[in-house]
C-alpha cells in the first residue's frame, strides 16, 4: 500500500484534531514513524487566524493581528523560517493567509521529499468547516478519548502549568471542552475525508488502529517501528511543552487513573452526570 513519494505530486494534507489531552501527540508520533510523512510542532494557525478579531475584520473577512506573529513563531519553532519567514504583505484576508499556510507546508514537504504533511493542533477541530472550504483535499484524523479521563487530564495539566494554559481550569470548563470537541468531531464522521481513531483502541489494539490509519492515508504504518519514537517526538514537541513527555514513552495499555486520584466521589459523580446529560451522538 506504499504511496509514491514523487516530489512532483501534491502532498497529501492531513490534520490531526481532537480535544486536548486525548492522545493527539501520541497519534502524531506514531504516524511519524512512516518515512513518507512530515509533521511539525502545533501551529495554532487557525486559532490565531480568528483570535479576537474586530468587527471590521469580521465584516471584511480579514485575518486577526495575531496571525502574522503566530505564523512566524510556527516557522521558527519548526526550523523552516528560511522557507517562509513571514506571511506576504498582500495576504490580509483569512482566505489568502490560509492558502499561504497550506502552500508553505506543501513546499516544505516537497523540499523534504515527503508525500504527506501532517498538521496537529487539537483545537483545529473547531475550524473544520473553514479548513475544508479553503484547504483543498484536506484529510482529518480525529482522536477521541474517554470523557472522564480527558477531564481529569485537562484539570491536572492546567493546574500544574497554569501559565502555559492561561489559568487553571475548573471542572466545569474541562467538561465543556471535551463535550464541545466531541460534538464537533461527530458532525463530520460520515464524510469520506474524515477518520475516527479511539484513544483506547490506539493503546490497547495498536495493530487494528494502524490498519485503519494505513488504509485511510494509503501508506504503511508499521507497528514494528514504534518501540522507540524519540526521533519523531523531538520534531513535534517543544521544550516549553513538558506535559507532552509521556507521548515519547512506549505505548502502554493502561496509564494512571487520574480520574479517581484527582476527584472525590462527589466530583466524580458530577462529571459522569454532566457527560451523560450532554446527549452526545454515539461515537
Amino acid at each position: 500500500m506504499a504511496m509514491s513519494t514523487s516530489i512532483n505530486q501534491s502532498p497529501k494534507r492531513v490534520f490531526v484534531v481532537g480535544c486536548p489531552r486525548s492522545g493527539t501527540t501520541l497519534l502524531q508520533s506514531i504516524l511519524l514513524t512512516n518515512p513518507s510523512i512530515i509533521s511539525f510542532p502545533e501551529s495554532h494557525f487557525f486559532i490565531n487566524l480568528f483570535k479576537r478579531r474586530t468587527d471590521f475584520q469580521k465584516k471584511f473577512n480579514l485575518a486577526s493581528r495575531y496571525s502574522r506573529p503566530g505564523f512566524a513563531t510556527f516557522m521558527e519553532e519548526s526550523g523552516y523560517q528560511t522557507v517562509k519567514p513571514a506571511l506576504p504583505k498582500y495576504a490580509v484576508s483569512v482566505k489568502q493567509q490560509t492558502q499561504v499556510f497550506a502552500r508553505t507546508l506543501d513546499r516544505i514537504a516537497r523540499q523534504e521529499k515527503k508525500s504527506i504533511w501532517l498538521e496537529k493542533t487539537p483545537d483545529h477541530v473547531n475550524f473544520i468547516e473553514f479548513i475544508e472550504t479553503h484547504v483543498k483535499d484536506a484529510l482529518f484524523i480525529h482522536i477521541v478519548r474517554n470523557g472522564p479521563d480527558v477531564v481529569a487530564s485537562l484539570y491536572d495539566v492546567t493546574h500544574k502549568y497554569p501559565q502555559e494554559w492561561e489559568e487553571p481550569w475548573e471542572i466545569e470548563r474541562c467538561v465543556r471542552k471535551w463535550m464541545t470537541c466531541v460534538q464537533n468531531t461527530s458532525k463530520h464522521l460520515q464524510k469520506p475525508n474524515h477518520l475516527l481513531v479511539k484513544y483506547e483502541t490506539l493503546v490497547n489494539d495498536l495493530d487494528a488502529a494502524s490498519q485503519k490509519l494505513s488504509s485511510f492515508l494509503e501508506t504503511d504504518i508499521d507497528t514494528h517501528l514504534l518501540k522507540d519514537r524519540k526521533d519523531a517526538f523531538k520534531d513535534i514537541a517543544l521544550t516549553r511543552e513538558p506535559w507532552k513527555a509521556n507521548s515519547a514513552k512506549p505505548v502502554y495499555q493502561k496509564g494512571k487513573d487520574k480520574f479517581s486520584a484527582l476527584f472525590d466521589a462527589g466530583q466524580q459523580q458530577y462529571i459522569l452526570d454532566a457527560i451523560a446529560n450532554g446527549k452526545l451522538a454515539t461515537i
